[in-house]
């Protein structure tokens, strides 16, 4: 368990504040992590815009060039 997750757990019980400041994490860099797990993954256009037997084989060299 990461300390941001360990402090979403206790948050009902203890202010947000104090735990960051136990756990030596600035209250703002919580508050980041938190923004980034309520925001979905976005797919590429690409993957989206395409059938399924052709994103599969863009998706295969895409990944073999490192950009997925």
């Amino acid at each position: 368990m990461s300390t941001y997750q360990h402090i979403a757990q206790r948050a009902g019980q203890v202010p947000v504040r104090q735990l960051c400041q136990v756990l030596r994490v600035a209250p703002a860099a919580y508050y980041a992590w938190q923004r980034r797990q309520q925001v979905p993954a976005v797919e590429p256009a690409w993957q989206v815009a395409l059938p399924g037997r052709l994103a599969r084989p863009l998706l295969a060299q895409s990944r073999r060039l490192g950009r997925a």
